[in-house]
């Protein structure tokens, strides 16, 4: 069985330490606090423990840790690289290198750069590129005349460059910048409402 070491969490000497197996505990220590009975402040034994350790949003093990009334969330992964891990090129990120959050075995951990750990992600099927018509979350646009006719709907902003159009000049249409009321003759909205009520606040018709 592997030997756990432990060393004290950056910024929190005295007050917690993390584990080379991933485990975080808070120290023993005396704290001070206010007596609402009496004056002045009275003194006790905080006795340290095991801490949570929770899945965050992102997917990622977490603790909480606090100190001088703060709290702040540490990722475990990182915990462990920035103390038993080196990193000889300073790099800011680390990459779970079989792509699974919750094994932060230091075996598992490595430094990269925003580059190589998006790469890796794309590597291992984490990520999937999708653009234009294949983003689940890509808002269609509308096409109208200068009288309002509705043209044409776009599936997605990059799908215009398919008919000629500039797709960064069609979104600041859509957002309604000013100067950019039209592009190529036409009027353009994303098509979030109603036709009509897309073509709401568009006014001057300066072609670009």
């Amino acid at each position: 069985m592997k030997e756990e070491i432990w060393k004290d969490i950056r910024g929190f000497e005295g007050f917690y330490q993390i584990s080379n197996l991933g485990r975080v505990r808070s120290l023993d220590r005396v704290i001070h606090y206010k007596n609402p009975d009496q004056k002045g402040t009275t003194s006790g034994l905080y006795k340290g423990t095991i801490r949570k350790i929770r899945i965050g949003r992102s997917g990622y093990p977490e603790v909480l840790l606090s100190k001088n009334a703060k709290k702040i969330l540490k990722r475990i992964h990182s915990l462990i690289a920035i103390h038993f891990i080196d990193n000889p090129h300073g790099r800011k990120e680390v990459n779970h290198i079989d792509g699974d959050k919750s094994n932060n075995s230091i075996e598992n951990l490595e430094w990269s750069n925003r580059s190589e750990n998006t790469a890796h992600s794309y590597k291992m099927g984490l990520r999937v590129n999708r653009k234009g018509d294949d983003n689940p979350v890509a808002i269609p646009v509308n096409q109208f005349d200068k009288h309002g006719n509705l043209i044409r709907r776009y599936s997605s902003l990059k799908s215009v460059n398919e008919y000629g159009f500039n797709s960064t000049c069609v979104r600041l249409c859509c957002l309604k910048t000013p100067k950019y009321h039209t592009h190529k003759g036409f009027i353009w909205s994303f098509a979030i409402k109603s036709p009509t009520n897309c073509l709401a606040g568009h006014y001057g018709m300066i072609d670009n």
